[in-house]
């Protein structure tokens, strides 16, 4: 059983890892300035303009990561 947990673990963490290594690949399409992840709410910031964009990339994000994310929000300046 203590087994099955760790490997639970490394899994989450691999997701996680995969989840921010998309997140980075994708900041110049959707046009992300930053983001952060608390807990498993997603805040990104764009450039003007990408506002509408970047919410439909969060839902796709909710989609693919389901376990990670599952609300979020997208502002610009």
């Amino acid at each position: 059983m203590y087994i099955s947990k760790i490997k639970k673990r490394i899994v989450l963490m691999t997701t996680r890892d995969e989840l921010i290594k998309k997140i980075e690949e994708d900041k110049q399409l959707y046009g992300i300035e930053s983001y952060e992840i608390v807990g498993r709410s997603i805040s990104i910031k764009t450039k003007k303009g990408f506002e509408e964009v970047a919410t439909v990339y969060i839902a796709e994000l909710n989609g693919q990561f389901p376990d990670l994310i599952n609300c979020g929000n997208a502002t610009s300046d």
